[in-house]
């Protein structure tokens, strides 16, 4: 019988020990291309719960397409906790360039959709 995850794990570990679980037991995609395809599939529901506009049907799909998204992680070799730490250090140092960038040009917060983005791209190449 397939038991729950112990509590005291956060919902990245207890997803991470889930996929193990059920990996060993031959539940799993032949290949990385096949965990791009269930996450394709996953964010076509997100986008038609969205359009739904139901909120607790849009909350369901993005915790499956995160679910999935862990699952590319491990699929590939890796721990999805580190990538989501590595991806956490990568945006906060681009957002700190975007601020130098943005008091550089004699501009303040707010500032419009357009000009943060181009700001963004800016910060990317650089």
């Amino acid at each position: 019988m397939f038991s729950p995850v112990k509590r005291t794990r956060t919902a990245l570990e207890s997803a991470q020990s889930i996929q193990r679980r059920v990996r060993r037991l031959g539940f799993d995609w032949p290949n990385l291309e096949g965990v791009l395809e269930k996450i394709e599939e996953e964010l076509r529901e997100t986008r038609q719960a969205l359009r739904k506009g139901k909120k607790r049907l849009l909350r369901e799909e993005i915790g499956d397409l995160l679910f999935t998204v862990i699952a590319l992680a491990q699929k590939g070799g890796f721990k999805a906790e580190t990538l989501l730490k590595e991806a956490n250090r990568k945006f906060t140092r681009r957002f700190q360039k975007l601020e130098r960038e943005l008091r550089r040009r004699g501009k303040r917060f707010p500032q419009t959709l357009k000009v943060l983005d181009e700001l963004w791209n800016h910060v990317k190449r650089g």
